[in-house]
């Protein structure tokens, strides 16, 4: 029973401002992800900061595009998120509101200074790439008119026309040839 009692006492000792704030850290992530405008306002009152990762290194922008939250992107924008932080995998907030076909939040996040020629690690894809891939044509000809190049070959040396082309995207494909 004293093992027990000393046991509890050190657990909650253990639950002090730095698991505080890892709570409201994740509390943010999390209103991020499912696009919780009034939530990510309050966790923005607090003293955490804004640009948190989790394991992963999700920051609540990459997590909110990746869901395509437009106000929430833009909140967390305003705040003062950075736009080109990425994941474990080298994905960025842009790769994913991309590859996910978000074109709001793409143009949103390219006005921000996102990067359009960042590549990740795994496959060398830039959104581009990705979104070709994909044949979302949308985010192609938003990322086409802030100036991503098409030349950016991946791992397997392919650029975005050839994927949208290996995929079948005729569409995809004649705004890659045409931009």
């Amino acid at each position: 029973m004293r093992y027990l009692l000393t046991l509890c006492i050190l657990l909650l000792a253990s639950c002090g401002d730095g698991t505080d704030k890892q709570r409201l850290e994740q509390i943010l992530l999390d209103a991020a992800e499912q696009g919780d405008r009034l939530q990510v306002n309050r966790m923005l009152q607090q003293d955490i900061d804004i640009n948190t990762q989790d394991l992963c290194f999700f920051t609540p922008l990459i997590k909110s595009s990746q869901r395509g939250n437009l106000a929430v992107v833009k909140q967390l924008l305003k705040a003062g998120a950075m736009v080109n932080l990425s994941d474990k995998g080298g994905y960025t907030a842009l790769m994913q509101a991309a590859g996910n076909n978000h074109p709001e939040v793409v143009e949103i996040l390219l006005q921000a200074g996102a990067d359009p020629d960042r590549v990740e690690y795994t496959h060398g894809w830039s959104a581009l790439i990705w979104a070709a891939k994909l044949g979302y044509d949308g985010p192609v000809a938003i990322l086409l008119r802030y100036g991503a190049d098409p030349g950016i070959h991946d791992d397997r040396q392919m650029r975005a026309a050839d994927w949208a082309r290996e995929e079948g995207h005729a569409s995809t494909l004649q705004l890659l040839l045409d931009g």
